[in-house]
């Protein structure tokens, strides 16, 4: 999949002042998030595969979370959840839970399950006028067991339905609590976003 930019900036010096000061606010919230970060999380990161768009800027907003896809929909629910909930602040984020997604979807007589069952996040995003999405997908063994192949997170511009930071985590085998994995997926995006507003 090629990544493409989230957002073209725009021109001349109030561009360059906004770009300034979302940058400070981003180091800051960030930057205090991983100094405080569960330091079992953080071990695992060398497990973890990401990457994300150049000049990458977050600027918060509503951050629009779906089910990861699973064969066990439980898992699946369980760590997109805990991935949201480790972005929420750090990321200045509002998160809005499938729920929400639905009932909003309702209101223009759009059917919130077939836009998510198809894949079709270019149409969700606006119509759900949220800022991001998350998504992702996570392999286990087999069904009715814990131990997860691989799970992996994408943040998502709602506008085309682009990819903008991806991270897949590969965990040692054995049989792991399912919202630990959000975690250290969440602590990986995060790093991405750090390594954007280097630039």
């Amino acid at each position: 999949m090629t990544l493409r930019p989230l957002r073209v900036l725009r021109q001349g010096h109030d561009n360059m002042r906004a770009k300034a000061w979302a940058c400070a606010v981003l180091i800051f919230g960030v930057g205090l998030s991983l100094g405080c970060a569960s330091s079992e999380a953080t071990k695992y990161l060398n497990h973890v595969q990401s990457h994300s768009v150049e000049a990458l800027i977050l600027t918060g907003g509503e951050l629009g979370v779906l089910p990861f896809d699973c064969t066990d929909e439980s898992i699946g629910e369980v760590i997109s959840k805990a991935t949201a909930e480790n972005l929420s602040s750090p990321l200045r984020f509002k998160i809005v839970d499938s729920r929400v997604l639905s009932q909003r979807l309702e209101k223009l007589d759009v059917d919130f399950a077939e836009l998510a069952k198809n894949n079709d996040y270019d149409r969700l995003g606006p119509l759900t006028s949220v800022d991001y999405l998350l998504v992702g997908e996570v392999k286990i063994h087999s069904p009715g067991t814990k131990e997860i192949l691989s799970a992996t997170a994408r943040i998502l511009d709602p506008v085309g339905g682009n990819t903008v930071i991806e991270a897949k985590l590969v965990p040692p085998q054995g049989t792991w609590e399912m919202s630990f994995l959000g975690e250290i997926l969440a602590e990986a995006i995060k790093n991405e976003v750090m390594k954007g507003i280097r630039y």
